[in-house]
């Protein structure tokens, strides 16, 4: 690739992260602004609690995944 290409690229891509944080930025002070304390919290609890669950779930189900392995013999996973 051409380094102009190149260097044109990289510009593009940081002036659209820059200008999405910046937007994200003046979101977050006119949401705050709007919200209580109060719901911040309790949102950010419900948004926890969801994370765990997800995570939870995904590492039960790696457990099984690896139970199962263990019990299939190493013959029957040959061709």
């Amino acid at each position: 690739m051409n380094k102009g290409i190149l260097i044109g690229l990289l510009l593009v891509i940081v002036g659209v992260i820059i200008y999405a944080l910046y937007a994200l930025w003046l979101g977050a002070e006119e949401l705050m602004q709007l919200l209580s304390p109060a719901t911040v919290i309790i949102g950010g609890l419900i948004f926890f609690g969801c994370l765990i669950i997800l995570i939870s779930a995904i590492i039960d189900r790696y457990h099984e995944t690896e139970e199962i392995k263990q019990k299939i013999k190493k013959e029957d996973l040959e061709p």
